[in-house]
């Protein structure tokens, strides 16, 4: 039986082939994790060069001959990872981008963050975006997966804690998820019909 099954399947294959478009969505999670030490207002930066950015692109695996048709950000959030010594409750931060061509946007702003009390827990800033910061994000991602922008950026974390008195000693990544849609040519048997 098992013989007479690859027989009929090999015999489909060999009417042929179609050429079939597919779209893919690959997810993309970028982090920028600071570690804050102090009672009231913080301010910190992380600079990202393309190479790095280069390095997470690359662990995604995407096809070398798909085409990346669409780059979006999904979500922005912060994941805490409070030790013993904290006392902050929560804080109220803001997150910026900045690049030498297109300047500086906020990509959040004061949005306040209870700490939870379990570590790496991710609290959304949903309600605190900034279209234009986020576009702007969304822009130097899409430049950089499709090698049409090298240029260093900075993403810069600042705010106080809540109570203003209070210490926070935590580590906090702004966790930025997104989303790259792929366009793949694919070779699928005729038997296989239009997707």
């Amino acid at each position: 039986m098992k013989k007479i099954i690859a027989i009929i399947f090999a015999s489909l294959m060999l009417i042929g082939c179609d050429t079939q478009t597919f779209n893919f969505v690959v997810n993309l999670v970028s982090n920028y994790e600071y570690n804050i030490k102090q009672t009231g207002d913080f301010s910190e930066s992380q600079k990202v060069t393309k190479a790095e950015f280069d390095l997470l692109v690359k662990d995604l695996d995407l096809p070398a001959d798909a085409e990346i048709t669409t780059v979006s950000i999904e979500s922005i959030g912060l994941a805490f990872t409070p030790d013993a010594q904290n006392e902050a409750i929560s804080i109220i931060s803001t997150g910026a981008y900045e690049d030498d061509t297109n300047g500086r946007f906020d990509i959040f702003d004061n949005c306040e963050a209870e700490i939870p009390a379990i570590s790496g827990e991710v609290v959304e800033v949903a309600g605190c975006l900034n279209q234009a910061g986020v576009d702007a994000l969304t822009d130097k991602f899409w430049g950089y997966i499709t090698n049409t922008d090298d240029e260093d950026f900075t993403v810069y974390f600042s705010g106080t804690t809540k109570p203003g008195n209070a210490y926070v000693s935590s580590k906090i990544s702004v966790r930025i998820k997104g989303n790259i849609v792929l366009e793949n040519k694919v070779e699928v048997p005729f038997f296989m019909g239009k997707q």
